[in-house]
């Protein structure tokens, strides 16, 4: 997991499988990047899981964690999935 800030967006890449063992690091990196110095002036951040591999229901949980986390600040939340991400955020419950 990577996460970089460019002028006034922030990207947070999450590569490899995503499941509920992942999901307090996720988590912990979506909190660590708005505890950096110069988050405050972010308008965007987006969670790239492009490079995610295989993941199951946690998916959701860590945009819920993003999203709610975003909102707090008034950050607008970008999710860039791949079609296993898709997948199972379309999946019906």
């Amino acid at each position: 997991m990577t996460t970089v800030h460019t002028d006034d967006q922030g990207v947070i890449t999450v590569s490899g499988e995503l499941n509920a063992a992942m999901l307090p690091d996720v988590q912990r990196m979506v909190d660590d990047f708005f505890s950096a110095a110069g988050s405050r002036d972010i308008e965007m951040l987006t969670l790239d899981l492009s490079g995610v591999s295989t993941c199951d229901p946690s998916v959701l949980a860590a945009v819920r964690y993003a999203r709610g986390v975003c909102a707090e600040r008034e950050v607008a939340l970008r999710v860039k999935p791949n079609e296993a991400v898709r997948r199972e955020m379309t999946r019906e419950r």
